[in-house]
């Protein structure tokens, strides 16, 4: 079955005009901007759909800071010249911002709002929220449809890595996107945690082998 009706969508982060950025010479690496996870009722983190929906939100944060070449392996495949050309349209190179922990959570998905007539065994949908630690660089919220096809991603993916070394999507694919704001979403709202500036550590994280 084709679902036409599936529609993704992604806001820009904001940014404050007083910010100043890192000095030049500074050389940012993903280490840099580590990502939080919230444990919500939402989704499972642990789950092949936590892990492909990590790797989607994960690797647009990092390529947002870093550039093409932050991108995770498979992306291109897993989110199609759509999504891919959409990601990069924010420009080619490094922000330099300062580094920064990002504090995600999954919010529950609008079903029975338009376009999203429903979800199915075949087709999945999630809204992740996030803030950062300087309560600066990131607030927004991502939303999108995906199509659970083929090989799933491996579940139970945790470790002291901040990016993946493999592809780890599958065969899972995301759909449309279009550009809509849902940092204003009920479920993105509060953070369902405190958000702290002291933890500098992925969490769950990726492991270090390609395992």
């Amino acid at each position: 079955m084709v679902f036409t009706f599936a529609i993704s969508s992604c806001a820009e982060p904001t940014h404050n005009a007083s910010d100043t950025s890192a000095p030049p010479s500074s050389v940012r690496t993903v280490d840099d901007y580590p990502v939080v996870w919230f444990d919500t009722d939402t989704l499972d983190l642990t789950t092949p759909d936590g892990t492909f929906v990590r790797a989607i939100f994960e690797s647009y944060i990092q390529r947002s800071e870093l550039g093409f070449s932050a991108y995770f392996p498979g992306w291109a495949d897993a989110t199609g010249d759509s999504w891919y050309n959409w990601g990069n349209r924010r420009g080619t190179g490094p922000r330099n911002n300062p580094p920064f922990t990002i504090f995600a959570w999954v919010a529950p998905f609008p079903v029975g709002q338009q376009p999203w007539t429903s979800l199915s065994e075949s087709l999945g949908g999630v809204i992740v929220c996030s803030r950062d630690s300087l309560n600066t660089y990131v607030e927004y919220a991502m939303a999108f449809t995906y199509q659970r096809t083929g090989n799933s991603p491996p579940a139970d993916q945790h470790g002291d890595q901040p990016a993946p070394t493999r592809n780890l999507y599958g065969d899972w694919k995301i759909l449309d996107s279009i550009g809509e704001n849902y940092k204003h979403n009920e479920g993105c709202i509060t953070p369902p945690a405190p958000i702290s500036q002291g933890i500098h550590t992925p969490s769950p994280g990726w492991p270090a082998s390609s395992e």
